[in-house]
Parts: structure tokens; sequence; C-alpha cells
């Protein structure tokens, strides 16, 4: 991966950090609105748009690896995706050589979308997250007048990728598949971690020219058991990240800190830092890149691959 897209994929992870962890039934989701082919239509309510799909999508269009993984996840092959740095990501393996996935419908941070390449594709549904990009007037307006658009709820409050994996399912007439997935997840998150570190604290966060900044993106690992530190919490309710500086970096509260960089320089550098104390670095899990955007910016697929990472990730804590 080369410096440039590393630098995107930070850039979208702290701009992107997740929200706090509340259960898909406590969102808003999708109403029945009559009962033509299979349920249809269907009209799914997000903190972002109404989207009312008159007949069972047969044309879909993913925006995000989190949208076509939400999508492919439940049997569905879009017709047109974009999707980044698949090449570095495990839980794509099995995806690569779709035909989908070999388009460029946006620029790398999804602000530059080619409504045209879209239109060619015919859709009959858009699924994107509720990245700003994608939750901007005009944005939305283009898409939604190219096909009814879901805009699945992941960051907004009281919302998280469970959330949107429930109106994906919604919207394509497949609601209990999808919280069957999600079940499975919750599942596999609650038996993935050792029992002597249950109930412990954690904060989450990046390092960032030399700093420590905390974001929200690790809001999943409460289904491990494990607890938001004061810090964690805080980012959490307030959607600001914390930053560390190198004189402060052993102020970082959780008793476990999950990290991940840009660079193994980046790393040695914090390392070398006075204030980086023995009981941080023996509170520290460090995450790689493919672990890193599971956390941050994926779907379903990255969510439940990165609950199988866990074990491995937190086996030489003590």
């Amino acid at each position: 991966m080369d410096g440039r897209a590393l630098a995107v994929l930070m850039a979208v992870i702290l701009t992107l950090g997740l929200a706090g962890c509340q259960t898909p039934a406590a969102s808003n989701g999708g109403d029945q609105a009559g009962t033509g082919q299979e349920g249809y239509p269907v009209t799914v309510t997000t903190k972002s748009a109404t989207t009312t799909v008159e007949s069972k999508p047969e044309r879909v269009v993913t925006l995000s690896n989190a949208a076509f993984e939400n999508v492919a996840a439940l049997g569905v092959e879009p017709v047109g995706a974009h999707v980044t740095r698949t090449e570095d990501l495990p839980y794509f393996e099995t995806y690569r050589g779709l035909p989908a996935l070999q388009q460029q419908l946006t620029d790398e941070s999804g602000k530059e979308t080619d409504y045209e390449a879209i239109a060619a594709l015919a859709p009959d549904l858009i699924v994107a997250p509720d990245w700003p990009v994608y939750r901007d007037p005009a944005t939305l307006k283009r898409l939604q007048e190219l096909a009814p658009t879901l805009i699945f709820d992941t960051l907004s409050p009281g919302t998280d990728w469970r959330t949107g994996v429930v109106q994906t399912g919604q919207a394509l007439g497949q609601e209990a598949k999808a919280r069957e997935l999600v079940a499975a997840a919750e599942k596999q998150y609650a038996s993935s971690t050792r029992e002597d570190l249950r109930d412990r604290t954690f904060s989450f966060g990046l390092v960032v020219d030399g700093q420590i900044r905390l974001g929200s993106g690790g809001y999943m690992l409460k289904l491990t058991g494990l607890q938001p530190a004061a810090d964690q919490k805080a980012v959490e309710e307030t959607r600001k990240p914390i930053s560390y500086s190198t004189e402060s970096l052993g102020d970082v509260q959780g008793e476990i800190v999950f990290l991940m960089t840009r660079s193994e320089a980046e790393k040695e550098n914090l390392l070398k830092a006075p204030a980086w104390r023995d009981d941080l670095d023996k509170r520290v899990v460090w995450l790689d890149l493919a672990q890193g955007e599971a956390v941050n910016n994926a779907g379903i697929l990255g969510k439940t691959w990165f609950a199988e990472q866990l074990p491995t990730v937190l086996q030489d804590l003590r």
C-alpha cells in the first residue's frame, strides 16, 4: 500500500470513527409499506432519509466497503460497487474477482462520485453508509435521482454497524437473515475474549504525528465484556477525539489500549517518547492495517472477521 493510500485510510478512520453501541432494535428500522412482490414495496427510515423500494432489487450498486459487505453477506451480488484496499483485507478474499469490484465509481474518499458511471449500471437500489459525503444533501439528491438510495446508519447516536446490517436487510427483503448475521456476530464477540479480561477497561486510538488520538471505532469491543475507560466514554459521547501528546502518553486511561499506526517508523518514534511508560507498554495491543480497517470502517464481513482475530490479538496481554 502506498503512502497516499495509507494517508487516506487514516483520514477516513479519524473522521469516521463509529458511534456508541446500541442494539439494532432500538434504531429506526424499516416498515412494510404494502403487500406487493415478496413483501414489497418496503420503506426503510434512517437518520438520513426515508427510502421506499417498490420491488425486490435486482440491480444493486454499493458505495464503500461496508455497503458491499452488508449486501454480499445477504447473498446479493451488486452490479456495481466501489471498494478500496481489498487486496489488504483478508475478508474480501472470496469476492475480489467479482466484476463489480473492478469499477471506480468514486475516488478513494467518496467525495468525487461518478454519477454517469452509476447511471449506466441502471440500478434499482443504491446502498451507502451515513458518511458525511453521502449525507450531503446535494450528493444524496443526485443519487436519489438515479435510484432509491439507502443511506444506512452507523455514525448517528444510538446506531452502529449492526443497525446498518439490519437496514440493508430490510431494503433487500431479508431482514430476518440480517438479524441472524448480527446475532451470530454478537455471539462470536461474546466468546472471543479471555475470562480474565472481562470487565477490564479499554481505550482505542490511532498513532498520528507522534500522538495517541482516541477515536470511537472500538465500540464493538464492548460486546466481548470489555468496558470503555473514562476517556473512551468521552470520545463516544461527544464524537470528538482526545489526543495525548508525547509528554502525556502514559495518561491514556484504559487498562487495555488498542492502537494502530500508519507505519512502523511512526510506531518506533512513539516508543522512544520520554512519556512512554513501562505500564503503558504492557497495556498496548497493536492492530495491523486490516484489523484497524475492520474495527473502523467495515460492514458485517469485517466485523465477523475481527471477532475471529481477537483471541490472537489478546493472547499476549498480561
